[in-house]
């Protein structure tokens, strides 16, 4: 009982904190219209895995929504308009990035790896199956709620 009490409260402190080195948490797409939005990706250039990205202030930003299924993405901002930006059935590993969207991420909850991201969303992680395998969310700051299995992460 005292160990869970103990967890609680780091994860509790750790979460605090989280939330207070975020800064300004306002969704990238709440700045424009879903006509600006879709003119910028219909006017984006397309990288290697297909995505759609730009070079906004110096980072690449990806339109979203995007499969990200076995993939390591690095210092990349992810933004989508009003869906998941990011999906993921497993082996995705996600690091030094803001992924900006109303739900950051959907995983079936295999091998999702996050670490020192940026989560500007409503609902950082919606995990969709009922066991979660092989996750680990570290060093992240996120705006409202960082997971469905708030009993977990």
């Amino acid at each position: 009982m005292k160990f869970r009490m103990v967890i609680w409260l780091f994860v509790t402190a750790l979460i605090s904190t989280s939330q207070a080195i975020a800064g300004d948490l306002s969704l990238w797409a709440d700045k424009m219209s879903r006509s600006e939005y879709e003119s910028k990706v219909a006017n984006a250039k397309i990288d290697s895995y297909g995505f759609h990205y730009d070079i906004i202030d110096g980072i690449k930003t990806i339109f979203g929504p995007i499969n990200a299924t076995g993939l390591h993405l690095d210092n990349v901002r992810i933004v989508a308009y009003d869906t998941a930006a990011v999906y993921s059935d497993g082996g995705t590993t996600i690091t030094n990035s803001t992924i900006e969207a109303p739900v950051c991420i959907q995983s079936a909850g295999i091998n999702l790896h996050l670490d020192r991201d940026l989560l500007k969303c409503h609902l950082g992680v919606r995990f969709t199956t009922r066991y979660l395998i092989n996750n680990s969310i570290t060093n992240c700051s996120y705006s409202e709620q960082l997971s469905n299995k708030p009993d977990t992460f």
